[in-house]
């Protein structure tokens, strides 16, 4: 009834969003009925279990090694291209879903919390959410420990901050430790 999807997380983060929005349209165009309900849900969390676990895979990567280009650069693509047409989407799929009417037994606490994200949602905050996302970087790719030589030592603390060196260099070499 539906395309099928990507087996993985690894063939899904290879998708631009051309690749991808055919997934999400197929759910929008879909009629919602009590008879297609099942299958049109299952489908909606599997493309939406992809979708968080590339994103969740890419940010790994990223924050592991900042060092590393291409994760970098594999991420911040994912972000700024695919996550905010896929949050877009997601809002018009959740609308479609709530203006039907259906509830499947057991999904009052789901339901509940779809209404909820759905009532909080502003088409407009999406601009901003991509700038916050792509100025969002690891800590590590700003600090990054090195190593300050002075005085014949080697120390990961830079001479601007001798009293914290010398207070760790202190404790270090108390008496009785």
């Amino acid at each position: 009834m539906y395309t099928p999807l990507p087996p993985s997380s690894e063939a899904f983060e290879q998708f631009s969003w051309l690749a991808i929005e055919p997934w999400y349209r197929e759910l929008t165009v879909t009629p919602l009925s009590e008879a297609t309900l099942l299958a049109w849900l299952t489908h909606w969390s599997h493309l939406s279990e992809l979708m968080d676990e590339t994103m969740m895979r890419l940010e790994i990567a990223w924050s592991q090694n900042t060092a590393d280009r291409a994760a970098a650069r594999g991420h911040q693509r994912f972000q700024e291209t695919i996550a905010p047409q896929v949050q877009s989407f997601d809002q018009q799929i959740t609308q479609k879903f709530l203006a039907s009417g259906l509830e499947p037994e057991g999904f009052a606490i789901p339901l509940r919390n779809l209404r909820a994200q759905a009532a909080l949602f502003r088409e407009a905050n999406l601009p901003l959410l991509r700038r916050s996302s792509a100025s969002a970087q690891p800590t590590s790719s700003y600090v990054r420990p090195k190593l300050w030589y002075g005085k014949g030592k080697r120390s990961l603390y830079p001479p601007c901050l001798p009293s914290l060196s010398k207070r760790i260099e202190n404790f270090v070499s108390a008496p009785g430790t």
